[in-house]
């Protein structure tokens, strides 16, 4: 089979490997969609990998070609979209089903090899199967997607809420829609990119703003969601947020991120909730977030569309790899097999 290997920081190759095993709990799935994460920036060029070479890619969906022996719920030829964590089930956060805070789990496309490749083999548990009415194509933003749903899933908060997202790269446009779906609410998107935004509103935004460009300050919003990573916007968070507000936040800091006392001091004044959001798993593993996923995609609660900048082969993908580097494609990548 081929894939495209991360052979040392920034060196992208496709080749010819062999044909992975499975064991007797596992399943070999012909990969049909692979998307490129925000993680995998930092693995590509900034010597992130865990090791080299390796092949990247957790965002995925195929069909499956082989079943191992102690297979029961998983056939030849289910159409699924895969659960990449690979949980110890052993630990005492695993026991108590919290799974993204495993302390000796694996990664398919981090800790072990991945789907930026014709073939994968997973365990059938992480296996999700599709129904019908749910493409293929859809699948590989089952994991992102749930991301966005675990965070939400974190809150309790009532109807009628005052919310701003920051941020409105895949992430937050997939928090934008989940909310839009369950609860009735003002939403402010927020991000720099004026193309972004426009497709906040045509997800279902009522109100847009580019910090730089617009007038006039936000403020006192019931919940504020950061979905970027950029460390401005974890101050932006504190200071925007209304009395008794929640702050969740679903994006990983992309540097340090430093506060001013005045600045830190938003969380004592107004007696802020402040939720940090890890992965996407629950109880009965992988859990809730995944089935939730298949239901917005089977009602056609969520488009992914317009969330692709670059849809490409396996063989143009070292050459998408470059300008993704060169920031000349901004947005997600997903490689079609």
């Amino acid at each position: 089979m081929r894939a495209a290997i991360l052979e040392e920081n920034n060196v992208v190759k496709i080749q010819e490997i062999e044909m992975p095993e499975i064991k007797d709990e596992d399943v070999l799935v012909q990969v049909k969609y692979s998307g490129v994460c925000g993680s995998d920036i930092p693995r590509l060029f900034n010597n992130g990998a865990r090791f080299y070479p390796i092949i990247l890619g957790h965002e995925f969906s195929g069909i499956v070609t082989k079943v191992g022996s102690k297979v029961e719920n998983i056939v030849v030829g289910d159409k699924v979209a895969v659960a990449p964590l690979e949980p110890c089930m052993k630990c005492s956060d695993c026991i108590k089903g919290h799974f993204s805070q495993c302390k000796h789990y694996s990664f398919i496309g981090s800790r072990k090899q991945g789907a930026w490749a014709e073939y994968v083999t997973v365990p059938a548990k992480n296996a999700v199967k599709l129904p019908e009415g749910v493409s293929l194509k859809e699948g590989a933003f089952f994991e992102p997607l749930t991301v966005a749903l675990h965070g939400l899933s974190l809150l309790d908060y009532p109807v009628n809420k005052k919310i701003a997202i920051l941020g409105m790269g895949t992430i937050g446009q997939l928090v934008l829609q989940c909310v839009k779906s369950s609860i009735q609410k003002e939403i402010t998107a927020v991000d720099i990119n004026d193309e972004k935004l426009e497709f906040s509103i045509e997800l279902g935004a009522d109100n847009t703003y580019n910090p730089l460009k617009a007038t006039g300050k936000l403020n006192d919003y019931d919940l504020v969601i950061e979905t970027s990573g950029v460390p401005e916007n974890f101050k932006k968070a504190l200071e925007i947020a209304g009395n008794k507000g929640n702050v969740l936040f679903i994006g990983t800091p992309h540097g340090n991120v430093e506060y001013t006392p005045v600045e830190f001091e938003n969380i004592n004044r107004k007696e802020l909730t402040l939720t940090g959001s890890w992965m996407n798993y629950s109880n009965i593993f992988p859990g809730e977030e995944w089935e939730m996923a298949n239901s917005l995609f089977k009602e056609n609660k969520v488009k992914i569309d317009k969330l692709i900048a670059k849809l490409c082969t396996l063989d143009e993908f070292p050459e998408v790899v470059n300008k993704l580097e060169n920031k000349e494609i901004q947005g997600k990548v997903v490689i079609e097999f």
